[in-house]
């Protein structure tokens, strides 16, 4: 028997029961999405099936990653809960048992909608006929499917940065920063959704069916080349960082010979500054100096023209 559960078929307040009824029942596959209710309802139906303490603990906490237990005291059977987040960052909770599937998704890009077709609850039906496991692949898949055109963005907009970072735009550094954020988050999200799918291979025929098993190591074949992609991502975003840096530091290298430069000319005006001390100015202009004075300060001034034109042709001018 296949029940599809949601508040659009069965009051909000009356799912726990139905879904303790139902899960009672050994013939009964059940899917319940509670996407569109508060997350209290979701703790409540979960716990209307009786589950372990550590599902339960789990649930309340909702960290993300997955757990998995027996699902319940003396019970042969497993449960795995998951929270897992799409690249757009809106948190999906699955509860899977062997007989039974309850979601809740955040937001409007949860990544379920396009997975399930035009006709979702006959998608539903057949997926849940063939085991909760095929149907949880295809939700998880989706979730997978989003990170795709996320990293195609990331790399679009990594481009555009380092056009403005060679155009000298101010503003470049603080969105290169910014744009690192943003692929370690991608990055942490691909690691839980690849690690859940990981733990989830460890229980063939007690979670995952035998067929089932090929579905989900493709899936995890598929998250670890995402992973691959995203930690390329942000690998490139760090070079970019470490060129914008290194011209800085070329560029501050550049001004501090300029500087040193003109201090080398300037400490020589001073040396010529110097011969014309307060008791020598009046007279050297009146021409009472000898010749040797003058013969002295052309040399300076001369000295102190070599010196700039050297500079100059080294470039520190």
């Amino acid at each position: 028997m296949i029940r599809l559960l949601h508040s659009n078929t069965l009051a909000s307040p009356a799912l726990p029961a139905a879904l303790r009824a139902l899960h009672g029942d050994g013939s009964a596959r059940l899917y319940a999405d509670l996407s569109a209710e508060p997350r209290s309802l979701f703790t409540e139906s979960v716990a209307a099936l009786g589950l372990s303490e550590r599902i339960s603990t789990a649930v309340r906490r909702a960290h993300a990653g997955l757990t998995v237990a027996s699902a319940g005291k003396g019970s042969r059977e497993w449960a795995a809960y998951m929270v897992l987040r799409s690249a757009g960052n809106h948190r999906a909770e699955l509860l899977l048992t062997p007989d039974a599937l309850i979601v809740r998704r955040e937001g409007r890009e949860g990544g379920f909608a396009y997975a399930l077709g035009e006709d979702p609850e006959a998608r539903i039906a057949d997926l849940l006929a063939r085991g909760t496991d095929q149907l949880a692949y295809t939700l998880v898949d989706a979730l997978a499917d989003s990170f795709d055109p996320a990293l195609d963005r990331a790399a679009e907009a990594l481009e555009a940065i380092e056009e403005q970072l060679v155009k000298g735009d101010p503003g470049a550094l603080e969105t290169l920063l910014d744009h690192k954020r943003e692929l370690l988050a991608l990055r942490f999200r691909v690691s839980i959704l690849r690690e859940t799918v990981n733990g989830l291979l460890g229980y063939e025929k007690t979670l995952i069916t035998p067929e089932g098993m090929g579905y989900y190591r493709d899936l995890y074949g598929s998250i670890a080349r995402v992973g691959e992609l995203a930690e390329a991502s942000s690998e490139q975003a760090s070079m970019a960082l470490d060129l914008h840096l290194t011209a800085v530091n070329n560029a501050l290298s550049v001004t501090m010979k300029r500087l040193t430069g003109i201090t080398a000319v300037l400490a020589l005006a001073g040396a010529l500054a110097g011969l014309f001390g307060m008791s020598e100015a009046g007279a050297a202009f009146a021409g009472a100096e000898a010749s040797g004075f003058w013969l002295v300060t052309g040399l300076v001034v001369a000295i102190c023209g070599g010196v700039a034109l050297i500079l100059r042709r080294f470039g520190w001018i």
